[in-house]
């Protein structure tokens, strides 16, 4: 996504979250260090691109799947686990390290495509976990710069659909994200479940500005 149009609903989140784009551009930095030389980028697009993908959230609907779609893959970081828990493995994984960080490694160690993103609170995750995958792909919120991408999203549901929007999918499905019911699931491992609940807001806000400029998106309710 092209920063001057994503930097307008960044700055907006800033100001409603009290974050800092400082402390996102230094976490920026902090993940720049560490990222291989050549970041699969054309692995990823080949992923995606005129694809149907399936994107997984970590709500508690995601218990609900009793058989993984034909497809790519992309869960976002909790719901790695169901997958694991499935004796299966995602394609992509869009993360920011507060997952179940042993599920996530073991997923890339078995194939999956890690994308990491850096913000502002996440500089300490980096630092100890960035080094134990093969290979990955560096994101931030803040302005790309070097081997670091913004594909736009704010959370790690919605950053998967930006993914999928930005790398051309022909369809995203969505699964495991019900903006309607804001519960939190057993793969969500939020530490602030009420800051989260705040974020879903911005998240479906999000989903809907892609609907908007003409992205092909649906929600699928399964069970």
């Amino acid at each position: 996504m092209d920063f001057k149009e994503w930097a307008r609903l960044y700055r907006e989140i800033l100001a409603e979250f009290g974050f800092s784009e400082e402390a996102d551009v230094e976490a920026a930095k902090v993940l720049a260090e560490l990222l291989p030389e050549k970041p699969p980028i054309d692995r990823l697009k080949k992923l995606i691109d005129g694809r149907i993908v399936n994107v997984f959230g970590a709500g508690p609907t995601l218990e609900e799947i009793k058989e993984f779609p034909e497809g790519t893959s992309i869960v976002a970081d909790g719901a790695t686990s169901f997958f694991i828990e499935n004796d299966t493995v995602p394609d992509i994984i869009v993360t920011d390290l507060d997952g179940q960080m042993k599920d996530i490694v073991e997923a890339n160690k078995r194939g999956s495509l890690i994308v990491v993103h850096a913000h502002g609170s996440n500089i300490p995750e980096i630092k100890k976990y960035a080094g134990e995958f093969d290979t990955f792909v560096g994101t931030t919120q803040a302005e790309a710069f070097g081997r670091l991408y913004n594909f736009g999203g704010f959370m790690d549901g919605d950053r998967c659909v930006f993914l999928a929007h930005y790398f051309g999918a022909k369809e995203i499905k969505i699964y495991g994200i019900d903006f309607s019911n804001p519960v939190m699931g057993k793969y969500t491992l939020s530490k602030n479940p009420e800051l989260t609940k705040k974020k879903l807001v911005w998240a479906e806000r999000l989903i809907k500005y892609l609907k908007e400029k003409g992205a092909n998106i649906m929600y699928v309710g399964v069970g």
